[in-house]
């Protein structure tokens, strides 16, 4: 194709295969995986609740425990 072309096409074969897994995840799949991932992961499943609840106050907590775990002196 050469450089001009095949990097056009490149990203939009790209884009448009991250769309369409977007979609086919999101709005056709997305029960079946969260069955599955739920079923073989219960620490996920306690997790997913745990944002259900108290959504503001875990996602708070993960950000400063990762800001802290990666600082640098």
């Amino acid at each position: 194709f050469g450089f001009k072309i095949g990097t056009i096409v490149s990203i939009i074969g790209k884009t448009g295969g991250s769309y369409i897994s977007l979609v086919l995840g999101r709005y056709f799949l997305r029960d079946r995986i969260q069955e599955y991932v739920m079923k073989r992961y219960p620490t996920l499943k306690a997790f997913s609740r745990a944002v259900e609840l108290e959504g503001f106050k875990v996602v708070l907590m993960i950000r400063v425990a990762y800001r802290k775990l990666f600082a640098y002196p």
